[in-house]
């Protein structure tokens, strides 16, 4: 099946593929301005770069790219969903689904089918570097809430932040780095909102944890 596409297509697709730059996200940059969704696209690239020498795990790094590359482009169609919005049901993927068949039509079938494929294997995190893409892609949304600082959050935002076994925490522990990347990321996070003298918006329990210490162990 041919990956190979004419000029024309390629540039009707890259028109199609560049609205992901007006379509904003539920969090922001350290100036204080709403970040894109291709530009948390674009850190998931950087960041998978450098973590792929600290993981343990061996992966395909370009299907890893690939897949952080092409996981948001349904979001051209149908926008950004905060996590915490998003129900179990799966009814948002049917719909993102849908949305990236419209999306790659412009493409060769070759194209078409591995860009599908990817978005699927992605969703499904079945592989090591599907576990590998997603643990990256709720990394970073944690570490940019970060640099925004807790004055760019509200109520959703700080008990999202810090609802540590959350099934979107957890899926960032894929290997021992991973995982003590995680515990750098939440004691941050909990030392922003006791600076900023908010605790109590916090979790109960992500509290407790902090205060007990819970948080500092692990090499620094």
């Amino acid at each position: 099946m041919s990956h190979s596409l004419d000029a024309r297509s390629l540039i009707e697709f890259m028109r199609l593929a560049e609205g992901l730059k007006s379509v904003l996200r539920h969090s922001y940059t350290s100036s204080g301005r709403v970040e894109s969704v291709a530009e948390h696209s674009w850190m998931l690239c950087l960041m998978a770069m450098l973590v792929f020498d600290s993981i343990e795990v061996e992966v395909d790094r370009l299907r890893v790219l690939k897949m952080l590359v092409v996981h948001d482009l349904p979001e051209v169609l149908t926008g950004d969903i905060p996590a915490f919005f998003k129900g179990n049901n799966g009814h948002h993927q049917i719909e993102e689904e849908a949305a990236l068949r419209k999306m790659v039509k412009p493409l060769s079938p070759g194209l078409r089918k591995e860009i599908l494929a990817l978005a699927h294997e992605f969703e499904e995190r079945k592989t090591p570097e599907a576990r590998l893409a997603y643990a990256i892609d709720k990394a970073e949304a944690f570490i940019q809430h970060n640099i925004a600082g807790v004055e760019s959050w509200d109520a959703n935002d700080f008990l999202y932040q810090t609802d540590f076994d959350n099934r979107r925490h957890q899926a960032v522990l894929f290997d021992p780095f991973m995982t003590e990347l995680k515990r750098q990321i939440d004691l941050e996070t909990m030392d922003l909102i006791e600076q900023a003298g908010l605790m109590a918006r916090a979790s109960r329990d992500a509290v407790q944890r902090y205060q007990a210490g819970e948080l500092s162990g692990g090499a620094d």
